[in-house]
């Protein structure tokens, strides 16, 4: 048997309102299951006859140690089933003003994102990373950043996700991730989580004290973005790709008069621009110019002329530049320029 830590409160109904809390360690697995199940039940049957906050808690956090007990031991198929229970639970949050419940589901969608990247189903995994970055930059974004959990959830989600796409190659992803890990910290000023409010944290997240989440976030992310440099000089910082595009959507005569083909190939490269001063440098670059240019980004492409038009695109993701010419060599010489500013 594998010795584990399990389910230390092991609770037996004494009445409808008062549990008795025994502490207990089990050696083995199929013992902790069948006591998680038995609480899960008791308290899913609590939260049914009275759906307040005190009775919604101890569920989301038992459903929570019940995925992670699977996921310290390695059982990743088997922590789906209390994760997803769990994320079902807290996912009708988003449709409720933000409050500090908002921390459940920011917490399920990570959990649930390290699961399916365990299993290697990347794709899913990606959209729940995704889903727990965007959560906490909502707790996080101005005023609202008071609170020391939603604060380091932040950090380790981006460097979660972080960690995520430089695994996967998505280097220039992974690069805006870390530099806005690094940007959290500088912003808030909270090395030493002195301003923040110690009553509206999250009580029952088991977590690190603010100041060592942070000065640990900071080596990660300075580290990571040390390796992603040093990758990026092995295999070249410039590494255009060519785009198609259908001939209808040409507009430039210069392109149309040159090439004949039903699709037109362009060239293009993968640029960052999560920050204002780096879009507004790329509108004014771009505006000076005759050549038409295109921002890609998913199925969106958009007029890198039009600050509007850029400002509707997810600036903590990466974008493709594209330049309207067949002149390779004109091409390459902008684009050099181009990314030499923002990819940095």
């Amino acid at each position: 048997m594998t010795t584990v830590k399990c389910l230390n409160d092991c609770i037996k109904k004494k009445d409808d309102n008062k549990p008795i809390i025994y502490k207990e360690s089990y050696k083995d697995i199929v013992e902790a299951k069948r006591l998680f199940d038995e609480y899960i039940k008791i308290l899913k049957e609590r939260y049914e006859i009275n759906s307040t906050e005190s009775c919604f808690i101890p569920l989301l956090d038992c459903l929570r140690k019940y995925g992670e007990f699977y996921l310290n031991e390695n059982m990743f198929k088997q922590a789906l089933e209390p994760l997803l229970l769990f994320y079902k639970y807290v996912e009708p949050l988003e449709k409720q003003e933000p409050s500090k419940l908002y921390t459940y589901l920011s917490v399920a969608s990570l959990l649930l994102a390290k699961t399916y990247d365990a299993l290697e189903d990347y794709d899913i995994a990606e959209e729940y990373y995704k889903k727990s970055v965007d959560t906490d930059r909502m707790l996080n974004d101005g005023n609202s950043t008071y609170n020391s959990i939603t604060y380091t959830n932040l950090l380790t989600s981006l460097c979660e996700f972080g960690d995520f796409c430089q695994k996967r190659g998505k280097l220039l992803r992974a690069k805006i991730l870390y530099q806005e890990v690094l940007e959290t910290i500088q912003n808030n000023g909270v090395f030493y989580g002195r301003e923040w409010n110690d009553v509206t944290v999250y009580h029952g997240y088991e977590d690190e004290t603010t100041v060592n989440r942070t000065e640990e976030a900071t080596r990660f992310a300075i580290i990571s973005l040390w390796e992603i440099e040093t990758e990026l000089l092995k295999v070249g910082k410039f590494r255009p790709t060519i785009k198609k595009y259908s001939r209808k959507l040409i507009t430039s005569p210069q392109i149309l008069k040159s090439c004949e083909e039903d699709d037109v190939e362009l060239l293009s490269h993968e640029i960052m621009i999560n920050s204002f001063d780096k879009i507004r440098w790329l509108i004014d670059f771009t505006s000076k110019s005759e050549l038409e240019f295109d921002i890609c980004q998913n199925r969106f492409c958009v007029d890198a002329k039009c600050l509007t038009a850029v400002m509707e695109l997810d600036t903590s993701d990466v974008c493709q530049l594209v330049v309207h010419t067949v002149d390779i060599d004109q091409a390459t010489k902008i684009l050099k320029e181009i990314v030499k500013m923002l990819n940095e």
